[in-house]
């Protein structure tokens, strides 16, 4: 849009009420994947919704074996946010890594450095908290330089299975984005 737009969550007591919905209807489910871009982007409201998820689990409105994934922002990442979501019963996070390349972040406009992708994936390992991190190696601007960066980096963390990986060969722009109204709809 080309202007800050705010980020619009539904509230930790919505999210509870839709999760009993769930499991009301679908009573041998064990994992709920919450599929928000953004969910992690507040601490304290991730904080408040594991609180809550905690309560709910001990007062028996929701199985104690109940297990959730959600997407995170390597720079959003905190010790104590893994910690809260590792006791709710968080057992994996899709975290957008994308590249191990500055350059290609800053391209991407990913509002993360290689750095602190380094630290979220320290930060899960220590929790315990899984950690699946999705890679772009191709972008339009990547050379072979930041290719062969990301996958070098890659390649070491797979030999620690604490990390799971996706690759998506090259970048594919969602509609509206920069990316998408530059390399795929230029006129």
């Amino acid at each position: 849009s080309g202007q800050k737009v705010p980020v619009i969550s539904a509230s930790e007591d919505t999210l509870i009420h839709n999760i009993k919905r769930v499991v009301d209807a679908h009573p041998r489910v064990r994992t709920i994947y919450l599929t928000d871009d953004d969910f992690c982007i507040v601490y304290r409201s991730v904080e408040i919704f594991c609180k809550k998820i905690i309560d709910e689990k001990n007062n028996g409105t929701l199985p104690k074996n109940l297990t959730f994934m959600a997407f995170c922002r390597a720079s959003d990442a905190s010790v104590e946010m893994f910690q809260w979501m590792k006791k709710a019963g968080f057992r994996r996070l899709n975290i957008g890594i994308e590249s191990f390349s500055d350059k290609v972040l800053k391209e991407m406009n990913k509002r993360c450095t290689a750095e602190e992708n380094h630290t979220c994936l320290k930060i899960a390992k220590e929790t315990g908290m899984g950690a699946y991190g999705n890679l772009i190696v191709t972008t339009p601007e990547s050379t072979l330089e930041d290719v062969e960066e990301t996958v070098e980096v890659a390649f070491k963390y797979t030999l620690d299975p604490a990390y799971q990986w996706g690759v998506i060969l090259g970048v594919k722009p969602l509609k509206g984005t920069e990316y998408y109204e530059t390399y795929s709809d230029f006129q």
